[in-house]
């Protein structure tokens, strides 16, 4: 059964706040298994994850929002697993606006998430 924060990809208007829901609630899911403190992960990362992710599905609607913004690092070490989502989030954003979206498992993408390690930046 699907979240209801994932239902709302389907409607024809989906809900910005249930999308951030779910980006929310990857990274907090993905801190718990890699143990870290959910108070450590910076704020926006899980929106704009959750945003992006809609907007990969074909709903870009609500992708960008002046409520928020995302923190660009350099991220400490330990937090880079995690954050490495964000890292794609960004990437598949900026690709998105530019009408050319990628598809997943591309150099391009494996490229991005090494910079990220290396460098902790989005």
């Amino acid at each position: 059964m699907l979240p209801d924060s994932l239902i709302t990809l389907f409607g024809e208007h989906p809900d910005s706040r249930a999308l951030w829901a779910y980006g929310n609630a990857i990274f907090a899911a993905g801190a718990t298994l890699l143990r870290i403190d959910k108070s450590e992960i910076p704020e926006g990362l899980g929106m704009f994850y959750g945003l992006v992710a809609a907007a990969r599905v074909g709903t870009p609607e609500p992708m960008f929002d002046s409520r928020f913004s995302t923190p660009r690092g350099p991220f400490p070490k330990h937090l880079r697993p995690l954050t490495a989502l964000a890292s794609l989030a960004w990437r598949d954003g900026i690709r998105i606006c530019e009408n050319n979206p990628e598809p997943a498992g591309t150099p391009g993408r494996a490229w991005t998430l090494l910079w990220h390690r290396l460098t902790g930046k989005l």
